[in-house]
């Protein structure tokens, strides 16, 4: 099925005549989830049928997940369920919603996401939401939080929960269709999975072997979720491997003034200031246009005919 198909499908699933339930998600600090349900009226209910409805429907356009594509206010991004850790979280939120019940406010705090999982006619449809430290309305110290109920002004003296008018992320069948990727790849570890790639290109051999010295563009990197995805994505398109996309790059820094220094080995010298390009030009991100007859960096680099 393509992107485009996964999209109508997401569309088309009957969210006004399915089952629900509501879950609650934890990370474990020893790795995985946990997840828990919450008791719902039918007002919240609707509220929560709304809002998928409503924000499935903003979405027109879909394209391909990668490490570095974004999306915009009416777009998401396709990627399938195998190629993320979301099947753990469906295995919780599969069970019956009566036997993990959350009792009380306090067993939501620390909470990462919410689940709303749609079922119909043997299909299960999850949207999820990342939750803030927003979603607990705390009462504020001086302040008293009152509403207006049967013609009168009520004290509400507990804390309050949040309920998003969105979701991040939208699964059906073998399909995760992206519209908040930020909030996604928090919820699903993806920068655990960038940490390991970078620790894996700095003990292979034929990415050592470019550089005099990685320290400065390890040191550039540092914690940064952009840095630690572009090198990711590095790892995954390995250009670096290619001795003549290597020798073209040299010859080509030597004619532009690229700024990237050789030492007299032929290995790249990085440091605090080339960092920045050497990552573009490892990713292939530094095109030209034959129409404007310009070099320009890009955010990704797709070719033509639908090449990645």
């Amino acid at each position: 099925m393509s992107k485009e198909d996964a999209l109508r499908e997401v569309k088309e699933f009957p969210v006004a005549d399915a089952m629900m339930s509501f879950w609650t998600i934890k990370p474990k600090a020893e790795g995985g989830y946990s997840a828990r349900s919450i008791n719902i009226d039918d007002q919240i209910k609707s509220q929560l049928r709304l809002v998928a409805q409503r924000s499935i429907n903003n979405i027109t356009e879909v394209e391909d997940y990668t490490l570095i594509a974004q999306n915009n206010e009416v777009s998401c991004l396709h990627v399938g369920v195998d190629e993320t850790s979301f099947s753990d979280i469906s295995r919780l939120v599969d069970e019956a919603a009566d036997e993990e019940v959350i009792r009380n406010m306090k067993e939501l705090l620390n909470s990462l996401a919410y689940v709303v999982r749609f079922f119909h006619d043997g299909k299960s449809f999850y949207c999820v939401k990342r939750v803030g430290n927003d979603w607990i309305a705390k009462k504020k110290r001086g302040l008293n939080s009152v509403v207006f109920r049967e013609n009168k002004l009520t004290l509400i003296e507990e804390p309050t929960l949040v309920i998003y008018d969105n979701y991040d992320f939208y699964v059906l069948d073998e399909h995760v269709l992206v519209a908040g990727k930020k909030s996604f790849e928090t919820i699903l570890k993806y920068k655990a999975t960038y940490v390991q790639s970078l620790d894996k290109l700095k003990v292979e051999n034929e990415f050592v072997d470019i550089f005099s010295d990685m320290t400065p563009l390890l040191d550039f990197v540092g914690n940064n979720t952009m840095h630690l995805r572009r090198i990711a994505v590095i790892a995954e398109r390995g250009w670096y491997k290619d001795a003549a996309y290597m020798q073209r790059l040299k010859e080509v820094n030597a004619r532009d003034g690229w700024n990237i220094v050789y030492d007299a080995n032929g290995k790249i010298v990085p440091c605090s200031d080339s960092a920045k390009t050497i990552m573009k030009v490892l990713l292939n991100h530094r095109l030209f246009s034959e129409l404007s007859l310009t070099s320009y960096d890009v955010p990704s680099a797709s070719q033509l005919g639908g090449g990645a």
